[in-house]
Order: C-alpha cells, then structure tokens, then sequence
C-alpha cells in the first residue's frame, strides 16, 4: 500500500512537471501572457522547467 502511494505520488509529481515544462517550451514559442502568468507562481518550478528545456534536471 504504501509503495503504491509513492509510486502515485511520483507519478503525478512527474506530470506535473512535465506540464510546466510543455507551459514553459509554448510560453517561449508564442510568447502568451497567461502561461508566463501561470509559470510565475511558482519560481522553483520555472527553473526546474528551464532546466529540463537545457536537457538537465
């Protein structure tokens, strides 16, 4: 039970920031000011993205 919540927990921790990401990549492309909004909340997040956008996490 317990691995199972992890293994949710991680997986949904990777959506996420395969979200951000894809925000992040279609922000740059477009230039759209809602998804930079969206991005700006959270700045741990941002760099994250930024970072994978580089190829590292």
């Amino acid at each position: 039970m317990e691995f199972e919540l992890i293994l949710i927990s991680g997986l949904a921790f990777a959506l996420i920031l395969f979200a951000a990401m894809l925000a992040g990549h279609v922000t740059l492309q477009r230039n759209a000011g809602p998804r930079l909004v969206l991005l700006r909340h959270s700045r741990r997040l941002r760099e994250v993205a930024k970072g994978a956008r580089r190829g590292r996490f």
